[in-house]
């Protein structure tokens, strides 16, 4: 150590003298291990102490070291070579230098085994980071960060995550800094084309935004309410200081994730319609994607959908911008989205002209998803009811209710088979209309038909007998017969139905009614005409008895 270099020695009675262990280009500094010295009075800040009491120093300045050629044999050979050395690194470094301004902003699409500076932050607020040197490994396009190994002291040489912002090539040691230059530059533009041509094309579907595919990034475009987000439960591991800790940060927040314009969700599932979305946001996990077999690569793992810490439901498609950053493809995937928001235009025009064609839709089956003309919620058939008619639905978020015929209408938008699932509701409709011809002739036939009805029968009960403010309906089932020695005076128990759900009863809907107030309803009978000519003979037969 010669000059300022003097100031770096263990104590002022060190000799000063050490090995050289590494040569850095780009600073023109060295690391050098120290002869034994006094560890005891040093500061750790400027080397570290070894089990044999040799002192590693780093970044000291070229200037500030001479050659030792005491202990060399051949000392006119090393000087000769040493000049030879210094001679090239001048050259290098001034070719180096060129490459570096060169490409010091290039930092997009970076190819794996090209090393690079990045800024290591300490973990101090308002800390400036300092400059280390790593190799890249990969690019994680899912958190848009390059994978890095690199061996620093506060490393230990591992792998880290860092951000395209954070880094830039590191030209210095390769075999032709140009030439490492110009292929970052390369890189880097090849990239930015690919990005912006990524932009163009998401401007083109900008406004394809219905029957969008699970795990699908989107961007908001439009602000959705604070009520309609929710955060998920915890997940096992998670320590109480974090979940208060994410408690306290919802309650600084303005709006959890995936509600403000500008932030990244993913396509959770579709809400209700195909115009409304699930959506899933929050921070994605630290570790690798790994996708089922049956998965689209271009998306979000389900894995990943499941573990998001929040959800935004009824995020209307309006709401919403489709995002290609994952696609393996731009341009297929695009064409993807194109067809499947027309697919869904054609689908919805073929919904409006079929309401146009035929407004009411009886006999549709259990399961069918309906759309709920008043309101414009979705829900699930339960129940038909005939006599009505109505039908019994079922609405995650309102549960069951009963709702006219006129206002209930198939929701066949987001069905893939659209014409032949309009034919098969047709067709019921149709056989339904006959059926129901048949069975205000049943009814008809059998209105004078009180007395010798057997268990079982499915009949009305006169309205004046129905109790008022339960719920119930005349139409029930006959559970048992109380017969008296005069007519006038025998009575049927009979289950009344229930309103909220058709086809449900009670032991608190049981009631007893006297027979002559009670006669046979062929609503839910599939040949009306028939049972009801089969229920007079058993009413024949029983009269014929003594």
């Amino acid at each position: 150590l010669v000059g300022d270099g003097l100031n770096r020695r263990p104590s002022e009675v060190h000799s000063g003298r050490g090995i050289v262990l590494r040569y850095w280009p780009d600073k023109r500094t060295y690391d050098v291990m120290l002869d034994t010295g006094a560890p005891s009075s040093l500061s750790r800040k400027s080397f570290c102490s070894s089990e044999h009491h040799l002192y590693h120093i780093t970044s000291v300045a070229a200037r500030h070291l001479a050659p030792l050629f005491s202990e060399v044999p051949k000392p006119k050979a090393l000087r000769q070579e040493l000049e030879t050395r210094h001679v090239g690194a001048a050259t290098c470094f001034s070719k180096a230098v060129l490459a570096n301004s060169a490409c010091r902003n290039a930092n997009l699409g970076l190819p794996a085994g090209m090393r690079v500076y990045f800024q290591e932050t300490s973990g101090a607020i308002n800390a400036r980071g300092t400059e280390q040197i790593g190799t890249i490994q990969s690019f994680d396009k899912f958190h848009q960060r390059y994978r890095l190994f690199c061996n620093t002291v506060s490393n230990g040489g591992c792998c880290i995550d860092v951000v395209p912002s954070a880094l830039r090539p590191y030209v210095f040691e390769a075999d032709d800094p140009a030439a490492e230059s110009a292929l970052a530059v390369a890189a880097h533009e090849t990239e930015l084309a690919r990005l912006w041509q990524l932009e163009e094309l998401e401007a083109k579907i900008s406004k394809c935004n219905l029957n969008l595919p699970t795990g699908l990034p989107v961007r908001i475009v439009q602000a959705i309410p604070r009520s309609h987000a929710t955060s998920l439960p915890k997940r096992p591991g998670v320590s109480r200081a974090q979940q208060l800790t994410a408690w306290l940060s919802s309650l600084v927040v303005a709006k959890p994730p995936g509600c403000s314009v500008g932030d990244i969700a993913y396509i959770a599932d579709h809400d209700q319609s195909n115009s409304c979305y699930i959506l899933a946001a929050g921070q994605l996990p630290q570790a690798l994607p790994v996708w089922a077999d049956d998965e689209d690569r271009s998306m979000l793992p389900r894995n990943w959908l499941r573990n998001l810490d929040h959800q935004v439901q009824s995020a209307d498609a309006s709401s919403l911008r489709p995002l290609l950053t994952f696609a393996e493809d731009p341009h297929a995937m695009a064409a993807r989205l194109r067809q499947g928001h027309e697919a869904a235009l054609r689908r919805a025009a073929d919904q409006c002209r079929l309401l146009e064609q035929r407004p009411i839709f009886l006999g549709m089956p259990r399961g069918t998803g309906v759309s709920i003309v008043s309101s414009g919620r979705t829900a699930t058939i339960r129940a038909y009811d005939a006599s009505v008619p109505g039908y019994s639905v079922y609405s995650q978020q309102h549960g069951f209710f009963f709702v006219a015929v006129d206002q209930v209408v198939p929701d066949l938008s987001r069905d893939d088979n659209f014409e032949s699932r309009t034919h098969e509701l047709e067709c019921l409709h149709e056989a339904e209309v006959r059926r129901l011809a048949e069975v205000r002739q049943a009814n008809e036939l059998s209105a004078s038909w009180h007395f010798h009805l057997p268990i079982g029968t499915i009949v009305e009960v006169d309205a004046q007998y129905v109790p008022c403010g339960e719920g119930l309906l005349q139409l029930g089932t006959i559970l048992g017969i109380h017969t008296e020695q005069h007519p006038n005076e025998s009575t049927y128990t009979v289950a009344l139905r229930s309103g909220c759900a058709s086809g449900s009863c009670s032991n608190a809907s049981c009631r007893t009614f006297p027979q002559q107030h009670v006669k046979p309803s062929f609503w839910e009978a599939q040949s009306p005409l028939q049972s009801a000519r089969e229920l007079q003979s058993r009413i024949e037969h029983f009269q014929k008895e003594p």
